[in-house]
């Protein structure tokens, strides 16, 4: 992961490759849902953004605040899809999860878990749209 005598490894460059992919893709999903919104509800896309930052960080306590956590199953499928694919394939999820402070990974497993859900379910989104959303996962 270092540079070293200025040349940046192939495992590096790829690695932040897919950290900017990532960042692009909620980026690209996030102006759907605002965009999505915006036509369904008429309200104003500023004012849509912190509408649906608030939903997010609502699911993200709630799953936070719930046993979600406790189903290691699930937990991995959303921290590698945390994580990029790089790292996940030099290193596995396992060693990740055991490497990583567990306040760490509980709080990439909640934010991926809500973002991804609110992305998919706009802010109709109900409790019957997330155990949806979970069986999927």
């Amino acid at each position: 992961m270092c540079v070293k005598d200025g040349v940046i490894s192939p495992f590096r460059k790829k690695y932040i490759s897919e950290i900017i992919d990532d960042i692009k893709a909620n980026a690209s999903k996030e102006f759907e849902v605002i965009w999505k919104e915006n036509k369904a509800r008429g309200i104003h896309r500023a004012i849509l953004t912190d509408i649906i930052s608030e939903k997010i960080n609502q699911i993200n306590d709630a799953v936070t605040a719930s046993d979600l956590f406790a189903n290691k199953t699930l937990v991995k499928r959303v921290i590698a899809n945390g994580i990029p694919p790089t790292l996940v394939e030099k290193v596995g999820v396992d060693k990740i999860l055991k490497r990583i402070p567990e306040t760490y990974s509980k709080a990439l497993f909640a934010s991926r878990l809500a973002s991804a859900y609110v992305y998919r379910y706009g802010l109709d989104a109900n409790e019957i749209n997330f155990y949806e959303f979970l069986k999927e996962l």
